[in-house]
């Protein structure tokens, strides 16, 4: 009797035709961006699941399989895909930078929520038909690219980038980025779990000072997304746009102009008042490098001396990449 051949998943075909996920770490701008883009046509609202970032993580770590990585991935954007189109678990919850109360499509959501039942199978044709854009939001994908590539051969990336000083600050005002309660993927370390990106140095995690650990978390992040780019294929790294805090604050209408085009999209009438609303006035330039000065001072008393200049490097290094001044006055 033939043996049968090694059990493996076979991933569901995508359902969105277009596809495009915003990408960066944490306290980049992320939310910002996809406010911003649900000003532009063919784009439906964000979706937000970190399971998107948990399959990743763990295909990335070594932990399961590319197949079933693949499938899982697939899964999840299929669903949201899904109940997208029909209003299903669309985020009425006002105070969240999600929520679609915040998008010039609100009627549009309105109007699936309230609209009668509609077949599985017409709607699955119709994503495949139609030309909008299934929008996510993933944390930290240019680190560990490999398995979304091949989940989404065809997908576009929006990569939004941050002075690293300040998301180190932000990181430890905040506390988003190392807190166990936000849902990041989490490894054992010496006396405790600590956060996925850690775990080249997960011995080390307790016994460093917390805002060591946020400046080496926020530069290994920063250098694995450069690193792995690198070294991407170029088909892939057209699949790429990259942006910046820095410049969305001071040109908003410029770059949101270069995002539809890579898109292949355009963008709204609304967008003109929208980037005239309070988020755009408060990171003009100057008040953005302002605001750092500050910042540099809190880290300064908080950190080692090595962590500190490290961190001073790569913002200034960051600012030369963006043709800009330093972190320094």
């Amino acid at each position: 009797m033939k043996a049968n051949s090694p059990l493996r998943f076979a991933p569901a075909e995508s359902l969105a035709r277009n596809l495009a996920f915003i990408d960066g770490i944490t306290r980049s701008g992320k939310f910002w961006l996809a406010n911003l883009l649900h000003h532009f046509e063919d784009v439906e609202h964000i979706r937000h699941d970190p399971a998107v970032d948990h399959v990743s993580v763990m295909y990335y770590l070594g932990m399961i399989r590319e197949d079933a990585a693949v499938s899982l991935l697939r899964d999840i954007v299929n669903r949201h895909t899904y109940e997208n189109a029909i209003g299903r678990n669309v985020n009425f919850r006002f105070a969240d930078h999600s929520s679609v109360y915040h998008s010039p499509k609100l009627q549009d959501y309105l109007m699936r929520v309230s609209g009668p039942d509609v077949f599985p199978r017409k709607v699955f044709e119709k994503l495949r038909r139609g030309s909008r854009y299934s929008m996510f939001i993933a944390h930290d994908w240019l680190s560990t690219p490999t398995v979304q590539i091949k989940a989404f051969p065809k997908m576009k990336l929006l990569r939004i980038e941050r002075n690293p000083v300040d998301l180190v600050n932000a990181w430890h005002s905040t506390k988003i980025g190392m807190d166990r309660m936000f849902f990041n993927c989490r490894v054992h370390g010496l006396k405790g779990s600590v956060p996925w990106f850690a775990h080249e140095w997960r011995d080390e995690f307790d016994s460093m000072a917390e805002m060591d650990r946020i400046i080496r978390a926020v530069l290994w992040l920063d250098e694995a997304a450069r690193s792995t780019y690198r070294i991407l294929p170029e088909l892939n790294q057209k699949m790429i746009f990259f942006t910046a805090y820095e410049v969305m604050a001071v040109k908003p209408l410029e770059e949101a102009e270069k995002i539809a085009a890579f898109l292949g999209t355009r963008t709204s009438d609304t967008l003109q008042a929208y980037v005239l609303q309070k988020p755009f006035r408060e990171r003009t330039g100057s008040q953005i490098l302002k605001a750092r000065q500050g910042k540099l001072k809190i880290i300064r008393e908080k950190a080692s001396k090595p962590w500190y200049k490290r961190l001073v490097q790569a913002g200034d290094a960051y600012e030369e990449r963006r043709g800009k001044c330093t972190t320094r006055t």
